[in-house]
């Protein structure tokens, strides 16, 4: 399957027409309508278009927990979290319990932040984390991934096997 990836700007317009939940159909309507009118000239702005021959493939990373600690963090694309024995605050995971347990409470960490969860993603299994990148393609290899403390390993220091999405070089159309 192959992928097209459209980023368009326009002058100032209400955006909330194109992003209504539940109602694709009318979204899709409306996105058509914008790039109809671009194309007869009655709208203004430039359209980039990316293609890629691939299906995207989300990047990943792995990170195994051996008996975290408190103060032993993980930091993925800037953010940082810190495992606590009572946790406060998002930015921080409870370290308690087996690495099972840990594991889990990291992944919810991860998936309950107000930043890392437009970025990534987590699930966790038998003291393992997987963390995904949210967007599909290679953009998400460039998420980096550092951790401070032993008792965690990572399997990367970036978001890794991301494929396929937007090629770097876009076909322009401007109006």
């Amino acid at each position: 399957m192959a992928s097209v990836s459209l980023v368009i700007n326009v002058p100032a317009t209400d955006l909330t027409r194109f992003n209504q939940s539940g109602e694709a159909q009318r979204s899709l309507g409306n996105l058509s309508k914008l790039l109809q009118g671009m194309a007869v000239g009655a709208l203004t702005g430039t359209t980039n278009v990316f293609t890629s021959s691939l299906n995207p493939v989300r990047a990943s990373a792995t990170a195994t927990l051996a008996t975290a600690e408190a103060d032993n963090t993980i930091t993925i694309g800037g953010t940082l979290l810190t495992a606590k024995a009572s946790p406060a605050g998002e930015s921080q995971w409870l370290v308690t319990g087996s690495d099972t347990v840990v594991a889990a409470a990291l992944a919810a960490a991860i998936n309950a932040h107000s930043v890392l969860s437009l970025i990534v993603s987590a699930t966790s299994a038998i003291g393992v984390v997987t963390i995904t990148c949210v967007v599909p393609g290679a953009i998400g290899n460039q998420v980096p991934v550092v951790r401070v403390g032993a008792p965690i390993t990572l399997s990367s220091a970036t978001l890794v096997s991301g494929a396929g999405g937007p090629a770097g070089v876009a076909t322009v159309y401007t109006r």
